[in-house]
């Protein structure tokens, strides 16, 4: 089964990406490899390497980046992200057309002359408490370059979390999803400790990602990303006080991915 728990028929024919290496395809969800139309051997889905005696396939390492691109477009360029702001921009206009009805009462029942500046200045503040952002999606080739570049963060973090701190739990389906999304609002906000920052905040993010109490909307549990985020701060908190870590080896830069 893949990531979203759809049953998926494995072939060296089938519609899953294959990473090819040494003369072999490799399935990136069953992880067959194929030569030809035989399979060599396989390995557990969640394992990192599939290592023969010539070869080593990060097979792990590119499901999850595949996962985090799809992640990444859902949350920021997605269909579902263009609906949600155009609702939201709905309500809120919705909620200002109520603001103006209640103010016009209040204008007839106290027999003053309406006051147009004063309505246009509130709906303005209103728009700017419940929208303070323009969403702008850029065009497709940069979408391509902010996906490219934010998976490949996700990635270096992923593996700084796996092998520089006892975490060792492993997510799969939708907790996966979760568990990106939680190092995106991470991400977003910015990890200090010890006055060494070790997940920069980043700019981009705190401005494009979507609010946290909405993420139902993008088929993202709120409880697997709220158990995630405490797990990786979790995480580096026992690497720093109780295996006593330095907080320069966990800054992700440091790091690469090798």
């Amino acid at each position: 089964m893949n990531h979203r728990g759809e049953i998926h028929v494995c072939s060296d024919h089938c519609d899953s990406e294959k990473v090819f290496s040494d003369g072999f395809l490799t399935c990136t969800i069953s992880g067959i490899r194929y030569a030809k139309p035989k399979y060599v051997n396989t390995y557990q889905a969640n394992h990192e390497y599939h290592r023969t005696s010539s070869t080593v396939v990060r097979v792990h390492q590119h499901h999850l980046k595949n996962i985090a691109h799809e992640v990444l477009f859902r949350l920021l360029f997605s269909k579902k992200r263009f609906k949600a702001e155009k609702k939201r921009l709905f309500d809120v206009q919705k909620d200002i057309k109520k603001m103006w009805v209640k103010m016009k009462r209040n204008y007839d029942k106290t027999k003053q002359h309406v006051n147009v500046l004063e309505m246009i200045n509130s709906a303005h503040v209103l728009l700017n408490r419940r929208i303070p952002r323009t969403f702008v999606i850029p065009t497709e080739d940069i979408q391509k370059i902010i996906c490219k570049f934010y998976t490949d963060r996700i990635n270096d973090i992923c593996l700084k979390l796996k092998y520089l701190t006892p975490h060792s739990a492993v997510y799969h389906g939708s907790a996966l999803e979760a568990f990106i999304t939680a190092i995106l609002f991470i991400m977003r906000q910015g990890l200090r400790i010890n006055d060494v920052e070790v997940i920069s905040k980043d700019h981009y993010l705190a401005s494009a990602l979507p609010e946290a109490n909405s993420l139902d909307i993008y088929n993202i549990q709120k409880t697997h990303f709220t158990n995630c985020r405490n797990c990786i701060q979790a995480a580096i908190r026992d690497a720093l006080h109780i295996h006593y870590m330095s907080p320069f080896l966990l800054i992700s830069s440091s790091y690469n991915g090798e």
